[in-house]
């Protein structure tokens, strides 16, 4: 098994999340990296056009239009898998 049960690369995938592997040296440039990634962001909401019971997992899917991905080649997506209701 790649990713044991409580690996945070499992858990970065589902939420959208990303993980950053760093020692002494490297933490000023990581930080550097992930402050220029978060200016990169955008948050999106939407309401769900059918109400589920509470507890309810509803999956999401979020994609890149067809158009843009050729024109903007690089980008990517991270999101979560869904949320519960």
């Amino acid at each position: 098994m790649l990713n044991p049960p409580g690996d945070v690369h499992q858990y970065a995938k589902a939420t959208g999340g990303l993980v950053v592997e760093s020692s002494d040296k490297t933490v000023p440039a990581k930080l550097a990296g992930l402050i220029d990634d978060l200016r990169l962001r955008y948050t999106i909401g939407y309401r769900p056009s059918v109400a589920k019971p509470q507890g309810t997992f509803c999956s999401i899917k979020v994609e890149i239009a067809p158009e843009v991905k050729k024109l903007q080649k690089d980008l990517v997506v991270k999101a979560r898998l869904g949320y519960y209701r």
